[in-house]
């Protein structure tokens, strides 16, 4: 007779390795509210998922792993940009981790992605933020972004509007790159120094208009 043998790896909780303790809770970066969704590990070292469970009411989430494995910790939300953590298990561990909701009626500003003056190039420190919208529009394939790029008023109105268009430009080539994302997703627009937040009478007052 022929035998066919499978082999299956065993739930988390099943393995007696899996004594050390991970726990934390997710937030709102703005309001600190706890927020609502799904929490996945997955093993890096054998390249598979092995345990996954909602978040409590109060945001919060335990696992117990194996010390010295190597891990990602995803937490995917339809209210919430994607959380995706990366982490060796040294000890039991308590974190606390933080992102973005989303109000779909209103437009997000992010305050970290800051161009150099004059330039239109993507900036290093802007990649995180921009991976976490790209992650966004991945795991939601309904929703479409509207990017707008302003400037302040210093300048020439007309090369603002242009540098503006620039970069808003790049962001959205970046998020199609990196997401593979089809066309028709995104759209950009470049508005310059005509749509300020705030009279600029400080360097702050600028700094809050270039959006």
């Amino acid at each position: 007779a022929n035998l066919d043998l499978y082999s299956f790896p065993l739930p988390m909780e099943a393995q007696p390795q899996a004594t050390t303790e991970v726990a934390g809770v997710l937030v709102d970066s703005v309001s600190r509210k706890p927020l609502q969704g799904i929490v996945s590990i997955i093993d890096l070292d054998n390249g598979i998922e092995v345990a996954s469970k909602y978040l409590r009411p109060d945001g919060s989430f335990d696992f117990a792993l194996i010390e010295g494995s190597h891990y990602v910790m995803l937490i995917q939300s339809p209210d919430a940009f994607t959380v995706e953590k990366q982490f060796t298990l040294k000890g039991d561990t308590v974190m606390t981790l933080l992102t973005n909701s989303i109000d779909y009626k209103l437009p997000l500003i992010f305050k970290n992605i800051e161009f150099e003056a004059t330039k239109s190039g993507i900036r290093p420190s802007m990649q995180p933020t921009l991976d976490r919208i790209t992650l966004f529009l991945v795991d939601h394939p309904g929703f479409r972004l509207s990017i707008e790029g302003h400037t302040d008023g210093r300048g020439d109105p007309d090369v603002n509007e242009k540098l503006s268009q620039d970069r808003a430009e790049e962001i959205r080539r970046y998020i199609e790159r990196k997401g593979k994302l089809g066309p028709n997703r995104i759209e950009s627009f470049g508005y310059g120094s005509s749509r300020p937040l705030k009279n600029e009478l400080t360097e702050a007052d600028a700094r809050i208009n270039r959006r």
